[in-house]
């Protein structure tokens, strides 16, 4: 990869991120407007999930046969035309059918981008924290001003903004790495190549191990992340523009702690870091569903991010170096699909939480869930510190 090309997929997810964050920090917000009660909108975000996991499933494979070059223009061209036919479409059912295909398309996207960085090499934890800080800066921006822009412009607004800048994205990979044509020998290429890589991943006991552990946090996880907005829209009673900024400030956590983090699973490996967030996770949590000002939650929605933060940095690095015949893209699409069936439960649990223990119930249970996630990963030893 040459440099230019780097500087593509920086700048493609930069804006696309950017443009991401618009809208979806305040997407369950958007979807109460519609009239969607709690449960319903953990049941969208479980959907969301699901088309995400498959995605990572069947699409991840796409970039060894096309090229990592034409996987991301697909991914981001599509992308731009959901959102841009998003801001025209005012039934419910319609909104929810192309967010649903907005995450589908996520396997062309994310996966490429990470074994993109990954790949070149050095300190992985460290490259992959560099990433994840200009992305998420990115967000942070759009966070902010989702709630003003979504007051002053509708939330119609944040859906064309978006689909322009992920327009950009698909033309900043286009330039440089250029784009070749698919046909039906090259798709078929790519399923029969995601049979043989699930089949070598599953039997990878260390993998295995991992992607249990993986499984367990994001249940816990999915239980609550739907409803971070809810409950400082209807628990604390606060509008889309200070909800944006418990967002943006959830995001600076995430940014401000994303170099130490690399920095950490660099030094202390991958699978301590990755404990240690577990653990941090359910204090963090419980903490936030504790908050009854919107100083408080704010607060602790930055304590979410520097938390959050020790992540993928450290999940990454792990994936990397177990992996064996699998191709980087292949390898993180795989177990972020099967962690990602978590979430097809944990959403919809979320909201059911919600509508019948109340507003603080989700996050609690879901700490507990996380928890479960120490067992198998304290089992597995890596390889490679």
């Amino acid at each position: 990869m040459n440099k230019n090309q780097l500087t593509s997929v920086y700048l493609a997810f930069i804006f696309s991120n950017l443009g991401y964050s618009l809208w979806y920090s305040l997407f369950p917000i958007y979807l109460r407007g519609l009239g969607f009660e709690a449960w319903q909108i953990g049941f969208v975000f479980s959907l969301l999930n699901l088309a995400t996991s498959l995605s990572y499933l069947t699409l991840a494979s796409f970039s060894e046969t096309t090229g990592r070059g034409g996987s991301l223009v697909i991914g981001f061209s599509l992308s731009a035309a959901v959102l841009l036919t998003l801001a025209f479409i005012k039934s419910s059912a319609c909104i929810v059918g192309l967010v649903v295909f907005y995450s589908f398309l996520g396997g062309l996207k994310m996966p490429v981008g990470e074994a993109t960085i990954a790949d070149m090499g050095g300190s992985l934890g460290l490259s992959l924290s560099t990433f994840y800080v200009a992305t998420i800066a990115a967000s942070i921006i759009g966070s902010a001003l989702s709630g003003y822009l979504a007051k002053s412009l509708g939330f119609s607004m944040l859906f064309i903004i978006a689909g322009v800048l992920t327009t950009f994205s698909a033309l900043f990979i286009a330039f440089t790495y250029g784009y070749s044509t698919t046909n039906f020998r090259i798709v078929k290429q790519t399923f029969r190549r995601s049979f043989e890589n699930i089949k070598l991943m599953l039997s990878d006991g260390n993998m295995m191990k991992f992607t249990i552990a993986l499984i367990f946090h994001s249940l816990g996880f999915s239980i609550i992340n739907p409803l971070v907005q809810l409950y400082a829209k209807e628990a604390l009673n606060l509008d889309e523009q200070k909800i944006g900024i418990i967002m943006a400030m959830w995001n600076g956590g995430l940014l401000v702690a994303q170099i130490p983090s690399g920095e950490f699973t660099d030094r202390f490996g991958g699978i301590t870091v990755l404990a240690a967030h577990i653990v941090l996770s359910s204090v963090s949590w419980i903490l936030y569903c504790s908050s009854k000002v919107w100083s408080g939650a704010v607060s602790s929605a930055f304590i979410l991010g520097v938390v959050g933060a020790l992540d993928m940095p450290a999940r990454r690095t792990i994936i990397v170096q177990l992996k064996r015949k699998i191709d980087s893209a292949s390898i993180i699409g795989y177990i972020d699909s099967l962690t990602n069936l978590a979430f097809i439960i944990g959403s919809s649990t979320g909201g059911i939480l919600w509508n019948t223990l109340g507003y603080g119930m989700p996050f609690i249970v879901g700490s507990i869930i996380n928890m479960f996630a120490l067992i198998p990963l304290v089992t597995l030893i890596s390889p490679r510190k």
